[in-house]
């Protein structure tokens, strides 16, 4: 798998799970309940350079979202970075240029037709599989 990630795409700045694992541990779950938490399975195939970008793509993308979940779950629950919300503002300050910097390194890449095609299918299968797993969990109204 590691061989499918993009020269030059730093993956040790977009290591996210340590900051959910430790927001689970605030809100009061033990290393037992965090690993019989459901985890989504069902996940696209990764088997090129373009599909990998175009799973960072989406993931990328969510972390840039977060940040308008991090303003309503601090309203709605206050709950911020120290009491269990921290993964929704996983690069603090560096969302936005982390964002731009993702951007301008998918555009470097001077993709032809057939990767900007692997890397949107890749994509839209992301997002897919991700609101199927989400709804069979029953979170999206």
């Amino acid at each position: 798998m590691l061989a499918l990630i993009p020269a030059g795409l730093d993956q040790s700045l977009r290591i996210k799970l340590p900051v959910l694992r430790a927001d689970l541990t605030a809100l009061g779950l033990d290393e037992t309940a965090i690993e019989a938490l459901p985890t989504c399975q069902a996940l696209p195939r990764i088997d090129s350079r373009a599909a990998a970008l175009g799973v960072s793509y989406v993931l990328e993308g969510a972390t840039l979202g977060g940040q308008i979940l991090r303003r309503r779950v601090a309203e709605q629950l206050g709950l911020d970075a120290c009491s269990g919300a921290a993964f929704l503002n996983v690069y603090g300050e560096l969302t936005g240029r982390r964002w731009k910097d993702f951007l301008q390194y998918l555009d470097d890449r001077n993709l032809g037709e057939t990767q900007t095609l692997e890397v949107t299918s890749a994509a839209k299968a992301t997002f897919t599989h991700f609101e199927h797993w989400l709804d069979s969990q029953k979170v999206l109204l």
